[in-house]
């Protein structure tokens, strides 16, 4: 979240940018600290990616300390925690932390002027897919008995030299594993991790700002707080704008087949967004609903699903987009992976919030906002074309120079 005096300088009309390269060994000890080096670069996040920062940086050699070798700064398993700063008008700096990546490359030029050199950054997920170690040495089996999501994970990650324990923030995610797991020599850390995330397709797995590995529960931002309001005069720093719909996204009938289980029954669920009703003595005296129909109540915006008997959901639908409303429209997966019931109904309730939507997705350019992360809520308003309400950011590049302007994407958050 951006601090009140983060805010105060964002909304500054004038503006003084300062970069800052923190240079950190193996044990995470900053080495060396660089102010005044960066020529330009940038530093592009996705939400929707389990590596979520990347980014590029073109300095000035200003020294030999900065060529590649090991007596350099510049050299295998050094990290850099990069800064951006405004400054304030006694001179002070407000810094705006902006990520910690592992070098991938570096390229160097040199003329008659200067001496200068750009490196490309990932962040800490190209330790353990194979850019900079992180691959198996022998068949990894994962038994499923007794072992939770989070416990397969965590153990994944630390026979990793590069991941301590306390690098790892694993919170609310016991669901099991459910069958045995396998991964062959010269596989990747990160890919056992990620076929360990998708059994659920719930479960988001990304290297935070910090540069800690995060697992949690995929989480509802509905009731997030606004991160940042550009409906407000002095903090509309929108340049141009941008809107798409995509009809085609609409789906209201979610079917999921998985394996067949050992006496033969196939592993299924199915969710309809189906009724729409004013008040729950009306929902009461449906006749012909089947397991997975949902209907939703006008009156409280409250939707149940059909189990038995009418059953509070635990997600929002969109009654707009309900059969009653435009018809059915079908979307199915078949996949031999899930082969327990929670697995397929969780990856139905993860369909359905994907595709009962128009998908709204609305793409801006403005004055950079250094604070702003991905995930984060914000509020958006141009009458020009439409654009309304809520929005999820889904990317952002941030860019390192003077005369920058920020690209950033997001999605509506629709209740």
């Amino acid at each position: 979240m951006i601090t009140q005096e983060q805010y105060n300088i964002l909304q500054r009309s004038s503006r003084k940018l300062h970069i800052k390269l923190e240079l950190l060994n193996k044990n995470d000890t900053v080495i060396n600290v660089l102010h005044g080096y960066s020529l330009s670069g940038n530093i592009n996040i996705s939400g929707e990616s389990t590596y979520r920062r990347n980014g590029s940086l073109s300095m000035y050699i200003k020294d030999n300390n900065l060529l590649p070798n090991p007596d350099s700064n510049i050299w295998f398993n050094r990290k850099v925690r990069i800064y951006t700063g405004l400054e304030e008008y006694d001179e002070t700096i407000i810094w705006f932390k902006q990520g910690e990546f592992l070098i991938q490359n570096a390229d160097l030029k040199s003329s008659l002027s200067d001496k200068t050199m750009s490196i490309d950054l990932s962040d800490k997920m190209a330790a353990i897919d194979g850019t900079h170690g992180g691959t198996l040495s022998h068949e990894l089996e994962i038994v499923p008995e007794g072992i939770t999501v989070s416990e397969a994970i965590r153990s994944s990650l630390n026979g990793l030299s590069k991941v301590s324990v306390d690098e790892i923030k694993i919170s609310d995610v016991d669901l099991l594993v459910p069958y045995e797991i396998n991964m062959q020599p010269n596989s990747s850390v990160y890919e056992l991790v990620d076929t360990l995330r998708k059994l659920y397709m719930d479960i988001d797995f990304f290297v935070n700002l910090d540069g800690y590995y995060i697992v949690e529960r995929i989480k509802n931002r509905h009731l997030d707080p606004v991160v940042w309001d550009f409906t407000q005069q002095n903090m509309n720093l929108i340049i141009t704008n941008s809107s798409k719909v995509n009809f085609t996204n609409v789906k209201n009938s979610i079917f999921i087949w998985g394996r067949k289980n050992k006496t033969g029954e196939t592993i299924k669920w199915v969710y309809k967004n189906k009724y729409i009703r004013e008040t729950v003595s009306e929902r009461d005296i449906i006749t012909n609903q089947e397991k997975g129909d949902i209907c939703t109540i006008t009156t409280t915006q409250q939707s149940y699903y059909w189990d038995e008997e009418w059953k509070e959901l635990d997600f929002t639908v969109n009654p707009n987009y309900s059969i009653d409303c435009i018809g059915e429209r079908t979307f199915a997966i078949n996949d031999d992976k899930i082969s327990l019931l929670e697995q397929a109904i969780l990856r139905a309730e993860y369909e359905l919030k994907q595709k009962d939507n128009l998908a709204e997705t609305v793409d801006f350019t403005c004055v950079p906002i250094y604070g702003l992360n991905v995930n984060e809520k914000i509020k958006l308003h141009d009458n020009n074309i439409g654009i309304d309400g809520y929005y999820l950011t889904k990317s952002i590049s941030i860019p390192l120079s003077h005369d920058g302007t920020m690209n950033v994407s997001a999605v509506k958050l629709y209740y």
